[in-house]
C-alpha cells in the first residue's frame, strides 16, 4: 500500500513539475515576445524621426530652391530623394508585432534580411549623395556665389555635411544594435528548444 501512495505521490509531483515547467516556458516565450516587441519599437520610432525629418528637410529644401534660385529640376531632384528615402526607411524597417508571435524561424530571417537592406540603403544612400546630389549643389550654387563667399559656404556646406553623416550613422547603427540584439534573442531560444 506504501509503495502505491508513493507512486501516487511521485506522479503527482511529476504532473506538478510539468505544470510548472510549462508555466515558466510559456512565461519565457512571452518575455521574449515582449523584449522583441520593444526593440522593434524603438527601431520604429527612430523610422519615423527620420520621417519627420524628412518632412521638415522637404519644406526647408522648397524654401532654399526659392531663395537661392535653384532650377527647378535640381529642386525636385533633391524632393524625390528626401521621398526615396523616407519610403526606403518605412519599407525596409516594416515588421510588425504579430511577426514575432508567429514562427521565431521566419521572423529570425526577415530581421537578418532587414539588417542587410538598411546596409545596402545605407551604401545607396551615400553612393547617390556624394556623387550626383553634391555635384550638381555645387554646380547649381557655386556660380551664384560672389567669389568671397565661396570658401565661407564651401566650410558651412561642409560642416553640414558632417552634422548629417554622424546623426544618419548615429540612427543607422541603433537600429543595427537593436537588429542585432533582436537576433541573438531568437537564436538563444531556438538553439533552447532543440
Amino acid at each position: 500500500m506504501d509503495n502505491i501512495n508513493e507512486l501516487d505521490e511521485m506522479r503527482n509531483q511529476l504532473s506538478e513539475l510539468k505544470r510548472r515547467l510549462d508555466q515558466e516556458s510559456t512565461l519565457n516565450e512571452q518575455l521574449l515576445h515582449d523584449s522583441l516587441k520593444g526593440k522593434m519599437r524603438s527601431v520604429h520610432n527612430i523610422v519615423w524621426r527620420v520621417i519627420v525629418i524628412g518632412i521638415f528637410g522637404i519644406v526647408a529644401w522648397c524654401f532654399v530652391g526659392y531663395l537661392w534660385n535653384l532650377s527647378p529640376y535640381f529642386v525636385a531632384f533633391t524632393i524625390l530623394m528626401f521621398i526615396g528615402s523616407m519610403s526606403a526607411e518605412y519599407l525596409v524597417n516594416r515588421m510588425d508585432e504579430r511577426d514575432f508571435s508567429a514562427n521565431l524561424s521566419d521572423a529570425l530571417v526577415r530581421l537578418v534580411r532587414m539588417k542587410r537592406m538598411r546596409l545596402i540603403q545605407l551604401l545607396a544612400g551615400f553612393a547617390l549623395l556624394l556623387f550626383v546630389w553634391v555635384p550638381w549643389m555645387v554646380w547649381e550654387m557655386f556660380p551664384k556665389l560672389e567669389p568671397a563667399m565661396r570658401h565661407p559656404m564651401a566650410i558651412g556646406m561642409s560642416i553640414g555635411a558632417v552634422i548629417g553623416a554622424i546623426r544618419g550613422l548615429t540612427f543607422f547603427f541603433k537600429m543595427q544594435r537593436a537588429n542585432d540584439e533582436m537576433i541573438r534573442q531568437i537564436e538563444e531560444s531556438l538553439q533552447g528548444k532543440q
